[in-house]
């Protein structure tokens, strides 16, 4: 039972195989709604992420501050 705990909390060195290192994660152009294709080191991936615009970000800033001001 010790060897387990042992074995669950002893630290993993591995190697990280140079293909699977993360060089440069970029994203498409947004669709109407905002959404891009991502792709990591040149491949397309399955993912999109979801982008805002100068106005969106600091519309939610303010939105953010004036709860933070009512909260205090």
């Amino acid at each position: 039972m010790i060897k387990f705990i042992r074995s669950l909390f002893k630290s993993k060195n591995k190697q990280c195989n140079i293909h699977n290192v993360i060089h440069s994660v970029t994203c498409g152009e947004p669709n109407k709604k905002g959404f891009a294709d991502t792709y990591v080191n040149g491949e397309k991936t399955n993912i999109r992420m979801l982008l805002w615009d100068k106005e969106e970000v600091e519309r939610l800033q303010k939105i953010g501050e004036k709860i933070h001001r009512e909260n205090r």
